[in-house]
């Protein structure tokens, strides 16, 4: 639980340090040892920010199906609603 904790808040530092590539490795390196939905949230977070809106709307989608019940939900609905309006045809 506290290596989950730290992993989820160093990668959320690196994306706002606009180091989002260094944010996706980290939830890689550490996926086995986190919460899928919020290891999948973070790391469309991550996706959204080095400027690749198709794999994030991807990892969006999956904590929007896969987890609607989790705390990262909320955070799903409005990312995919944003994604597809700038996706338009490609959503």
């Amino acid at each position: 639980p506290m290596t989950a904790r730290a992993v989820l808040t160093a990668a959320d530092c690196l994306i706002q340090m606009n180091q989002p590539k260094e944010a996706i490795n980290l939830i890689r390196q550490y996926r086995g040892n986190l919460p899928t939905a919020d290891a999948e949230a973070m790391q469309a977070k991550g996706f959204e920010a080095a400027g690749d809106p198709v794999s994030a709307a991807a990892g969006w989608q999956k904590v929007h199906y896969g987890y609607p019940t989790s705390e990262v939900a909320g955070d799903a609905v409005l990312a995919l609603s944003r994604l597809k309006t700038q996706l338009a045809d490609r959503y």
